[in-house]
């Protein structure tokens, strides 16, 4: 099945593209506010690959900021924070964007309409592709989840960024607690008028703050034995989040990459 066909849903949404010189609190502003991953720059002609502006990008770079080093940052323009996404035509098929999904290990791509038109994707969008059938499979949560990854309350937020970039966690769970702190959660934290208002009197302050004093989210709990497809339905266009079973925690990537990696994934027409 065509990407085009399959995901009309994505093709129909309204989204905002970011002017490239857009200083970066204007443009964060605009991520936090989107149902979606990511907000793409306008197209560069001259550029081989789009960009977008990203939580998982703009968190990397504020964790090779260093100490006073924010308020300089959100006043240079956002294609600063910017990484460069995997692309696919429309007219492909389902298949060739999960694989580029897989070769940038990011489950965030452009599809490309013409040369300067498309829409940005994630794997988000995909779990509707369950309830209309085109995607299949007989795993269970229990045969794709990851364990859990969890640290104190008390963690330091540059300790915890650093092992969700080592690990290529977008989540980290409140150690006792069974609540969880996301990418989307920090920069929404961070860009807050109220904890702006605090750096200006202590800017050092930034990544030393507990992850405790972020907004934090409840997992929705499913048992093991919970097929795929039901796990797509209850997580389809709630952004951001994941199911946990015993231990193990669900998100898109599991209920989609793990099985198509393995060859258990039906791709139908």
């Amino acid at each position: 099945m065509k990407i085009r066909d399959a995901l009309p849903h994505v093709f129909n949404r309204a989204y905002p593209v970011l002017d490239p010189k857009m200083p970066m609190l204007p443009a964060v502003s605009m991520l936090r506010f989107q149902q979606i991953d990511g907000l793409p720059l306008v197209i560069d002609t001259t550029s081989a690959r789009p960009r977008a502006l990203h939580g998982y990008s703009l968190l990397k770079r504020l964790l090779a900021l260093g100490h006073s080093g924010f308020w300089n940052f959100i006043e240079k323009p956002c294609e600063d924070a910017a990484q460069s996404i995997g692309t696919v035509p429309a007219n492909e098929d389902i298949e060739s964007l999960l694989q580029v999904f897989q070769k940038e290990r990011f489950g965030f791509a452009w599809i490309s309409d013409t040369d300067k038109t498309g829409v940005p994707v994630s794997l988000s969008d995909l779990l509707e592709l369950f309830k209309t059938g085109t995607l299949q499979s007989d795993l269970q949560i229990k045969d794709v989840g990851s364990p859990e990854f969890s640290l104190p309350a008390m963690t330091p937020l540059r300790k915890a960024l650093l092992f969700m970039f080592s690990h290529r966690f977008r989540r980290v769970f409140l150690a006792a607690g069974g609540a969880f702190i996301s990418d989307r959660s920090i920069i929404s934290h961070l860009f807050s008028p109220s904890v702006l208002h605090d750096l200006a009197a202590n800017p050092d302050s930034l990544l030393e703050m507990p992850i405790a004093e972020i907004e934090k989210s409840r997992p929705r709990r499913a048992p093991g034995r919970t097929s795929l497809k039901a796990a797509a339905n209850t997580l389809g266009g709630d952004i951001g989040a994941c199911l946990t079973s015993r231990g193990i925690v669900v998100t898109p990537w599991d209920i989609i990459m793990k099985p198509w990696a393995a060859k258990k994934l039906r791709i139908n027409e």
